[in-house]
């Protein structure tokens, strides 16, 4: 089931959500691996993506310029002619996805923002005496947790040719995640994303900011290190590479159209030997097939959200 929060009625007035959720894990496995000194697997390399903006992509510089005509306006990030997407962004938005498509924990920290109750939702940040986790699941092994190195590095996307554009768009505010169209039960309902292909939302109170304009690609590369195999599947599936995948939001005013990107597998080399970016997509496809159940009912709760593809 997909929970459809794109209109919310109140006071006879319908609000664009522009977003909706995919149910967290039945059984989350915190004990994927329970010794994190061997936590060793077979595959290494380097993926090397091309990163294609479908939409206007906005990441904040934390800088405002001023212009006479437009006022205030929020900068994007720029840097020697070139526009950078951070590898940290681009990490962030693969572990969403990842997390959402796996039995993967719910994070203590998500959990107790969101006062969430029931027993079989658990993390994998207790920590013993050697500042290591006791146990993890698959996807803190793979990213990383706190006492735990991630087995995925992420370069910073860059792209030399590029245009930067004006726009007007509705002032964000902080989401209230105790709102009705959150919840079901007074639970949370899950992992919240947004919808690639967005709805027109109409405000008041609008900003100014500069965008990347679509048509942009950026160039970046994930090194990877001791995945086992569950691991690797997982992680490409979670890309989106292969036409009849699902699309990727980065960076700002995701609710309003922005930052829809697509991820192209230019290079991939595994284990000391260049094979073809066609075998990253066969590796991909294969996490349907050895997924659970209810993992792969939650993949296609993401694929109606987030297929956007063009």
């Amino acid at each position: 089931m997909v929970y459809n929060s794109r209109q919310f009625s109140a006071r006879n007035q319908v609000v664009k959500r522009n977003f909706d959720f995919v149910y967290f894990p039945e059984n989350p496995d915190t004990h994927y691996l329970n010794d994190i000194d061997k936590r060793q697997g077979e595959y290494f390399g380097i993926i090397t993506l091309e990163m294609n903006a479908v939409d206007n992509i906005y990441l904040g510089s934390g800088f405002i310029d001023y212009n006479v005509g437009a006022g205030l306006i929020g900068t994007t990030v720029e840097e020697l002619n070139k526009a950078i997407i951070p590898g940290s962004s681009v990490k962030g938005a693969v572990r969403h996805v990842a997390r959402a498509i796996s039995d993967g924990c719910i994070m203590q920290s998500e959990k107790e923002r969101l006062r969430l109750t029931r027993q079989q939702i658990s993390s994998c940040v207790s920590m013993p005496k050697n500042n290591k986790p006791f146990h993890v699941c698959i996807v803190c092994d793979m990213f990383g947790t706190m006492g735990l190195k991630s087995k995925l590095s992420f370069s910073d996307f860059v792209a030399d040719k590029y245009e930067v554009i004006n726009c007007q768009v509705p002032v964000q505010f902080s989401p209230n995640v105790q709102a009705p169209f959150y919840l079901e039960d007074r639970l949370h309902k899950g992992y919240k994303l947004y919808y690639t292909e967005c709805e027109n939302r109409e405000s008041d109170k609008l900003e100014t900011v500069t965008a990347l304009e679509k048509g942009a690609v950026f160039t970046g590369k994930i090194t990877f290190d001791g995945l086992d195999e569950n691991e690797l599947i997982l992680f490409l599936h979670s890309l989106g590479i292969g036409e009849e995948y699902f699309s990727h939001k980065i960076g700002g005013y995701k609710a309003d159209g922005f930052g829809t990107v697509n991820f192209k597998c230019v290079k991939f080399e595994m284990n000391g030997k260049e094979i073809l970016p066609s075998e990253a997509e066969t590796y991909a496809k294969a996490y349907v097939d050895k997924c659970s159940d209810d993992c792969y009912d939650r993949i296609k709760q993401l694929r109606k959200i987030m297929h956007y593809k063009k």
